[in-house]
């Protein structure tokens, strides 16, 4: 912890109750899942009976990722961290039961361009998201940003690959997602990712104040 940002830095190792806590909550949110999938299992099930089935779109998101404890972080979110950037995205159109993975960058600013494309809605140009229906769409960076909160305020550029993080205090991260997928390592004065990091702080000044088009470079 000791290349972390001094917020993450000076937090205490887990103690053996809050440890127990946290696999407590879990276990218990697992279940909580198993109801959920049940409770989609009858929806389906409805559509099917009513007839409507192919003609109606299901899609599935969570709100934010959530910490079990990584980074000496019991509980919460908020973070710049992987573990509560990402989320499940989960879209069920019963016009095409041929499954598949898409592994561009998705953001929930899509879900209305996306929303209305299966609608066959025109959406203007100023949204910052864009329909994930269009094969030519391929976002490059997006920002994640936390206002004053469980943490110190943060802006970060992530790219898929790589996140740069930028603290309110000045302070950074720099990761290599690829190499370090746990964020274990903070490689903000390697030099080897010099270029790398000049660029990262470019991108993310442009996503601070861009709006539609601009923010899709």
């Amino acid at each position: 912890m000791s290349d972390k940002s001094s917020w993450f830095e000076t937090r205490p190792l887990l103690t053996e109750a809050e440890e127990t806590r946290i696999q407590v909550t879990k276990d218990k949110t697992s279940g909580t899942l198993r109801g959920l999938d049940d409770g989609i299992q009858t929806i389906v099930q409805a559509l099917n009976e009513a007839g409507v089935a192919e003609n109606t779109v299901i899609i599935y998101i969570a709100d934010n990722g959530f910490h079990w404890g990584e980074h000496r972080i019991p509980f919460g979110k908020s973070t710049p961290y992987e573990e509560s950037v990402h989320v499940p995205l989960y879209l069920y159109d019963g016009r095409d039961q041929i499954g598949q993975t898409d592994n561009r960058l998705a953001l929930n600013i899509d879900l209305a361009p996306t929303i209305a494309a299966l609608a066959g809605i025109a959406t203007p140009n100023n949204l910052d998201g864009r329909s994930l229906l269009d094969p030519q769409f391929e976002r490059q960076h997006f920002l994640s940003e936390n206002w004053q909160g469980q943490l110190s305020p943060f802006t970060a550029v992530h790219t898929g690959q790589m996140i740069l993080i930028s603290f309110k205090n000045g302070e950074q991260e720099l990761y290599d997602l690829e190499t370090d997928p746990y964020q274990l390592k903070n490689i903000i004065n390697d030099p080897a990712y010099a270029t790398q990091k000049t660029k990262l702080e470019a991108e993310l000044e442009l996503l601070r104040a861009c709006q539609g088009d601009d923010c899709q470079q």
